[in-house]
């Protein structure tokens, strides 16, 4: 059941160690890509603005941080972020080909990133949330890294939206601005976090 979960993203999140099951994902991502399954233009229904700062976190290869990039335009940047030193990479040659430079990438130690604190417009954090080992913890690190007027984009993932909710309103920090099926889209309410 433990390489079940770690293949199928249940409970913690995919270690680092595990480049082989890393590997195949990033594979299946690029197949969706190609069919026109994942291919970023969500990112253009998330209210990003030109100027912004935002952060895909958990941005696996790439797909929507590109879209964010476009976005924000030269003025602003996209920070993205993973616990994956490959997705890193993956991004950094994808941006790197596209002649796009307002992407930073960011690797995910400890539960923290090195993004400066109160820095951030907007956080997207889409199809991962299933897979954060400790949700209260990474909640205070999305705080931390927005601005005080900032909103974070959040998924439910593969994960039921009333636990999700749950995991979400049991810190304390968020107001809730909208909540469908898929997502929620949060407010800071606790300033100092």
């Amino acid at each position: 059941m433990k390489n079940r979960c770690l293949r199928m993203g249940c409970g913690k999140a995919i270690g680092r160690e595990n480049k082989f099951g890393y590997s195949v994902m990033l594979f299946t991502y690029r197949i969706m890509e190609i069919l026109k399954v994942k291919d970023g233009k969500e990112a253009m229904k998330m209210g990003i603005k030109r100027g912004m700062m935002v952060a895909d976190y958990g941005c696996g290869p790439g797909i929507y941080t590109e879209f964010m990039a476009r976005e924000v335009g030269k003025g602003g940047k996209v920070y993205a972020v993973d616990i994956q030193p490959a997705a890193l990479e993956v991004v950094e040659r994808r941006m790197r080909k596209r002649g796009i430079s307002n992407v930073s990438v960011k690797l995910v130690k400890n539960g923290k990133t090195d993004i400066e604190s109160g820095s951030v417009d907007m956080v997207i954090a889409l199809d991962m949330f299933h897979n954060v080992a400790d949700a209260g913890a990474f909640q205070t690190e999305i705080a931390r890294i927005l601005r005080k007027d900032g909103m974070l984009y959040l998924e439910y993932g593969h994960q039921d939206r009333e636990a999700a909710f749950k995991k979400v309103e049991g810190t304390g920090i968020w107001s809730l601005a909208n909540r469908d099926e898929t997502k929620m889209i949060l407010k800071k309410f606790k300033v100092n976090v």
